[in-house]
């Protein structure tokens, strides 16, 4: 068995373990550094293939590219924080979101306001 054989299966195992990763990762930054992190093993692998074009362009497209288009995107998408636990006081009607205030709605409860 010849050394750079023995390179490439120690490659595949761990592009295997990194893919795994970036997959089971819970936090979405860190499956974007798995992701470019699998790419640039796959570069690697295509050097000891001797495909030195082919690792070029995934170098290129696959970890330059497409880890930019990921964090570009990330970073442009808004979190959406629950402060508190939904009440009485924010009733859905018809897709829009109505605050009360409280002694609106304690008014409410006597009877002597209608909602």
């Amino acid at each position: 068995m010849s050394l750079q054989l023995v390179l490439q299966y120690i490659l595949g195992g761990v592009m295997i373990l990194v893919g795994i990763l970036a997959v089971s990762s819970k936090k979405v930054i860190n499956a974007i550094i798995y992701m470019s992190l699998l790419s640039l093993l796959a570069v690697v692998g295509f050097v000891l293939m001797n495909a030195p074009d082919v690792a070029v362009t995934e170098a290129v497209i696959g970890s330059g590219l497409v880890t930019f288009l990921f964090i570009f995107t990330l970073l442009g998408v808004k979190k959406k924080s629950v402060s508190r636990e939904p009440s009485i006081e924010d009733l859905d009607i018809h897709g829009q979101t109505v605050v009360f205030e409280k002694n609106q709605v304690a008014k409410a409860r006597k009877g002597s306001e209608t909602i």
